[in-house]
């Protein structure tokens, strides 16, 4: 009995272990980030929990089951709000151009002044 539980314990732990390996590989993409970072940390809980039937402490299986539990549900609803558009960067569009040529106007005219 105790060999199949070392068993189910190093068969969990591989893909939990792997899960987390992933989660860190998404972490370092920019477009992936925010994304790869929750997939990582969901993934901990799993190792935690694998390492629960490991050591044959069942609170450790609780609490590291739980807090996968709870951070799947955090990944499920993260995922399901909307994005915030990404903000253009080094296209100025002609309303920045005219105020900015209007702000130029009036600097120089106040300097006169």
């Amino acid at each position: 009995m105790n060999v199949l539980i070392t068993i189910l314990g190093v068969l969990l732990l591989l893909p939990s272990a792997a899960g987390v390996i992933f989660g860190a590989y998404m972490a370092f993409d920019p477009k992936t980030r925010g994304a790869g970072m929750l997939f990582g940390l969901w993934w901990v809980s799993a190792v935690a929990a694998a390492f629960g039937i490991l050591i044959r402490d069942p609170a450790t299986f609780v609490m590291g089951l739980l807090c996968f539990a709870v951070a799947g549900l955090a990944l499920f609803l993260e995922e399901r709000l909307p994005q915030k558009p990404a903000v253009r960067r080094g296209v100025p569009s002609a309303d920045s151009e005219k105020t900015t040529r209007e702000n130029k106007v009036r600097e120089r005219s106040e300097d006169v002044s």
